[in-house]
């Protein structure tokens, strides 16, 4: 009886091994919101250094960017609620107890401190959900016997949660760089067209206007492929979710694989993409 029960303990662990390599890869490449290159505050502050040049200003004007760092704050907290999450998933998969402190998190996301951040119902729904799952996996000590509750009941938040975020940076964001890109060849289409240029200054305005435009597109190249990696997460934990009464076969364990295998890959692109 030992040891089957032995046998039954080291299967339990393995059937877990694929859902904990997924969950600790998601949490490295998630992590990847920490070095992103741009964000809604650094889109006031270039707009409001562009006015200044314009209009000839040589000490920067009054920058009011209270609307954009209340964006960014709203992004930092989804990005911390989903990490947190997946810490505890990667935690629980190990038989680990999952110990993330979600206290700061939870003060913010209450009462005023949602409201200054205009944040939806559907995200305020979300972020209380995933913070009651991880405070009762904390105070109940869940262990691995109870990860498929956990999975199971976070499913929704965490695909709330990651959609928003997802959105904000590939389509919020992403539009503010191709404003930016725009506003830029118009100026440098307008320094083409000053007579006084000869043939030396066009090129070397040419060749600003190419090493700017690269720039804003490698921010936004990132940006993509960071929200891609979002959205293989969300896709990889559904697969989870539904199959959580098949963890333990072939096909399901290659598949949570290949799904970790995917966002490993597309966070060593956004790694190369920094270079």
């Amino acid at each position: 009886m030992i040891i089957i029960a032995g046998v039954g303990a080291f299967s339990s662990c393995a059937n877990l091994k694929q859902v904990n390599d997924f969950a600790a890869t998601s949490v490295k490449g998630a992590a990847g919101f920490e070095s992103l290159p741009y964000n809604f505050m650094q889109v006031c502050l270039d707009n409001c250094t562009e006015k200044d040049i314009k209009d000839n200003h040589l000490n920067p004007g009054e920058c009011d960017c209270t609307g954009p760092s209340k964006a960014d704050s709203v992004d930092y907290l989804l990005y911390k609620t989903i990490s947190a999450y997946l810490d505890g998933l990667q935690c629980l998969s190990n038989n680990d107890l999952t110990t993330y402190q979600f206290n700061g998190l939870t003060d913010q996301l209450s009462g005023s401190g949602l409201e200054s951040l205009h944040i939806s119902a559907e995200q305020s729904g979300a972020y209380g959900k995933l913070g009651n799952i991880l405070s009762k996996a904390i105070t109940d000590g869940y262990r691995r016997n109870k990860i498929k509750i956990y999975i199971s009941e976070a499913n929704a938040p965490l695909k709330i949660l990651i959609r928003y975020l997802e959105f904000n940076l590939s389509d919020n964001l992403i539009g503010q760089l191709k404003i930016r890109e725009l506003r830029l060849k118009s100026d440098y289409f307008d320094l083409l067209k000053d007579q006084g240029s000869n043939a030396y200054d066009k090129r070397k305005i040419i060749e600003d206007y190419n090493f700017q435009k690269g720039e804003l597109d490698r921010k936004a190249a990132e940006l993509l492929c960071y929200a891609k990696l979002l959205r293989s997460i969300a896709d990889g934990h559904q697969k989870l979710a539904d199959h959580l009464k098949r963890l333990h076969q072939a096909d399901v364990k290659l598949m949570i694989t290949q799904y970790a295998s995917n966002i490993k890959d597309i966070h060593t692109q956004i790694n190369l993409l920094k270079k």
